[in-house]
Formats: structure tokens, sequence, C-alpha cells
């Protein structure tokens, strides 16, 4: 069986950040990632990322170390258990300082259809 990995690319220029929408099934494991382009990559920072399903009502926080101007960020599994959109802040930090305007982007988790046969 081949495993099929789901990107979300994210081009993050300035204050200008620019993405594609993303659709993912609800139950989905281990198969979304955040594809983010820094293009103002400052050494020696980090992602801080919050993931918040709107039907949920719970916040997951991620933090992404060893970062470099593209970096690969797993979509935690558990915001992709209920549907609903769901919204990811994203800020790059460096000693408890925000060097950029903190962003926001979106993606959707959809429910399974069942078959009856």
């Amino acid at each position: 069986m081949m495993d099929i990995i789901k990107n979300i690319k994210i081009s993050w220029l300035k204050d200008n950040l620019k993405f594609e929408r993303g659709v993912f099934l609800e139950g989905d494991l281990n198969v979304a990632n955040l594809d983010i382009h820094i293009e103002e990559f400052i050494e020696g920072s980090h992602l801080e990322l919050t993931f918040y399903n709107e039907n949920e009502k719970k916040l997951y926080a991620l933090e992404q170390h060893n970062l470099q101007k593209n970096t690969m960020v797993k979509i935690p599994n558990e915001v992709l258990q209920i549907s609903g959109t769901v919204f990811v802040r994203i800020a790059q930090v460096k000693k408890s300082q925000i060097l950029q305007a903190t962003e926001e982007v979106y993606f959707y988790v959809v429910k399974k259809k069942t078959m009856n046969l």
C-alpha cells in the first residue's frame, strides 16, 4: 500500500503570506504537512503554530525548531479527527520576540461518506 501525504504549500514574504487551500478527510492520520517557504528566514529563529478546528473548540500548539528557509511541519492528527475549518496561526520567533507579523492560513476537514452496498 502506498502512503499518500498531502502538503499545503505556504510562501511567506515579510507581511505577505500565500497558501494553497487543502482538504483532508475526517479521521486521516499522518497524511498532512505544511510545506513552508520563509523568504525572510532569520537564523536561530523557530516557528510557533497554533491549530484550531472551529467545531472542536480546542487549541493545539506546536513549535518547530531547527528552522530552515524551507521547512516541513507535520499537521497534528488531532485536528483531523473532526470535520470543520481548521485555522493555523504562524509566527516566526527568536528569543520570545515575534520577527514577522503573525499570519493565518486555513484548511478543511470533511466528513467521510459511507457506502451502503
